[in-house]
């Protein structure tokens, strides 16, 4: 289970050991938003953001595409944003330790807008009991990033060694393990194989399965897979997923001079702002505005927030994903390409954001 993170940030949870056919009622006296792919229940305390029903029907439309899933053969979804002391009163045996979590088409969560468990819900189409490591490794490898660790110059090595992980329970494996290695297998292989992997191993699959099941579908070695994983490199022909919801929104364009200015009052009532206010707790009130910018040319930029408040966190949208670094304002090397900014915020902020390109 990942430790809690910092307040600033969505926090990246895990989801219930198992899903359930029998969908959960959810409780008379919660408010519905409705939208075209998930309903959205919350209590009367809370605010629910104006742009959040929106962001949320894109991000599940933006992930299934890179699953090779389509939305119009879903299910529709139902997220619970709900305070603690709910939550707590929802609980079972397997969810006693987690923030939130999935019971196939519903998921639970403290936040207005909880990418890692529907991300669940969207593998429900799928499958709802595949080996722990791959599901949760799967959900969080579309997790949006949350903070800016790396050696500035646009990679990361991975998080892991996978393979003392692979046989684990929820509670007891690195998600970023997990999730890294996720990410390499649909970048390097694409989703087709790892659905089938991901669908013929289970909480009761031996390692011996699962090492014969990958050896089948891949053609390769499960250790020959990890070796080339562990190795840290980016070949042309990676596929660029997984990717973040972020890296779906709109693209904003550069100034004639050459410099990229993005200006925003980051304010729940604004319909291209996502997320919520729990009026009864602060420490669960957090939204964002996202939109993305291409880079035209590889090099090192000056990256550059002011604002009364909150924070700004650009990722890339491409190359290989599990390498990707995520950057907070400095002096950031990125390469060539789509890269997503988030603007992040518990009350109305006012921002301004620059990028220029100041070196090779």
């Amino acid at each position: 289970m990942r430790p809690p993170f910092p307040s600033f940030v969505v926090t990246v949870l895990v989801a219930a050991l198992g899903l359930f056919a029998c969908e959960p009622k959810p409780d008379g006296d919660l408010l519905i938003a409705e939208g075209e792919h998930i309903d959205i229940y919350y209590e009367e305390a809370f605010d629910l953001c104006e742009g959040t029903i929106a962001a949320s029907d894109r991000g599940i439309e933006f992930v299934a595409a890179q699953l090779g899933l389509d939305t119009a053969d879903f299910e529709h979804l139902r997220y619970m944003w709900l305070s603690r002391a709910r939550l707590d009163e929802k609980r079972t045996s397997s969810t006693e330790n987690a923030a939130g979590w999935a019971s196939g088409r519903t998921s639970y969560g403290g936040y207005a807008f909880f990418s890692h468990e529907i991300t669940h819900s969207i593998a429900f189409e799928r499958d709802d009991n595949s080996l722990p490591f791959l599901r949760e490794g799967l959900a969080t490898a579309f997790d949006e990033p949350i903070n800016g660790d790396g050696d500035n110059d646009g990679r990361l090595a991975p998080p892991g060694d996978p393979r003392p992980e692979f046989m684990s329970r929820n509670d007891e494996f690195s998600y970023d393990v997990a999730a890294g290695f996720v990410a390499y297998l649909l970048s390097r292989h694409g989703q087709e194989r790892f659905w089938e992997l991901y669908e013929s191993v289970h909480s009761g699959s031996t390692e011996s399965r699962l090492r014969r099941r990958f050896a089948a579908i891949y053609g390769l070695d499960l250790d020959a897979a990890v070796d080339d994983y562990l190795l840290g490199e980016c070949p042309e022909d990676a596929l660029p997923i997984p990717l973040p919801r972020s890296c779906g929104a709109e693209e904003l364009p550069w100034r004639t001079d050459g410099t990229w200015i993005y200006s925003k009052v980051v304010d729940c009532e604004d319909e291209e702002v996502a997320g919520g206010i729990n009026t009864t707790d602060p420490t669960e009130t957090l939204f964002e505005a996202t939109v993305t910018v291409e880079v035209p040319q590889a090099g090192l930029y000056s990256f550059e927030h002011i604002r009364t408040g909150g924070f700004a966190i650009l990722y890339r949208c491409g190359g290989c994903p599990w390498l990707n670094q995520y950057y907070f304002p400095g002096e950031v090397r990125l390469a060539a390409g789509r890269h997503s900014l988030r603007l992040q915020s518990w009350q109305p902020q006012v921002n301004t954001v620059s990028l220029a390109r100041i070196g090779d």
